[in-house]
């Protein structure tokens, strides 16, 4: 049977949601399933970098551990509203998994049903991965990427409507647990401010 990277790309979704043990499951193997999908990584291009640098993040929000030497697998996410950003951060993958475990089950579930099923894969750069609204007609989005060090395996911009969605499926527990890290990692942030580690899911 030929290799199905959407294939496999659901089945480590599927293992990751179903897993309480959520570091069991393999990086790697996410690595791998990037490259088939989108070949391989390119340089971090400027639109993923700091706006208040304007450098490449070098550090993970939630344990400051340096992510460009050695090369860490992280995801970035900016917030727009309009052409400002407004919120930003890099999260490596461990302390992605770590707030992952704080999720509960049916949150897990929820949202990788909710992914899979409106994932557009044809979605351009500048389209809603999961409706394909295009930018231009948004007032509020997110920009997220999936890295290694200085290099960038893909990229997906999501509209602040369905993000919104995506937060209606979270749970009380879910939702606190996103609530109490980013009231630790970024004070003054208000409390229902609260965006989605969308690589985590």
């Amino acid at each position: 049977m030929d290799y199905d990277p959407w294939e496999e790309l659901e089945k480590f979704l599927n293992q990751s949601s179903g897993n309480q043990d959520a570091t069991a499951f393999s990086w790697e193997e996410m690595e791998k399933i990037c490259k088939e999908l989108y070949g391989e990584a390119v340089p971090i291009p400027q639109e993923f970098y700091s706006c208040y640098s304007k450098e490449l993040f070098n550090a993970c929000v939630g344990c400051e551990k340096d992510l460009l030497f050695p090369p860490q697998l992280y995801e970035i996410q900016k917030v727009y509203k309009g052409k400002e950003v407004i919120f930003e951060y890099a999260l490596c993958e461990q302390c992605g998994q770590e707030l992952l475990k704080e999720y509960s089950q049916e949150s897990k579930k929820a949202l990788e049903k909710y992914f899979l099923e409106n994932l557009k894969y044809d979605a351009m750069n500048d389209e809603c991965r999961l409706c394909k609204k295009e930018k231009k007609e948004m007032r509020e989005y997110s920009i997220m990427s999936m890295n290694k060090g200085q290099e960038m395996f893909y990229s997906l911009l999501i509209c602040n409507s369905c993000l919104e969605k995506m937060n209606e499926l979270i749970s009380e527990k879910t939702r606190k647990a996103i609530s109490d890290f980013t009231e630790a990692k970024f004070p003054g942030i208000p409390a229902d401010f609260s965006p989605l580690p969308v690589f985590q899911i």
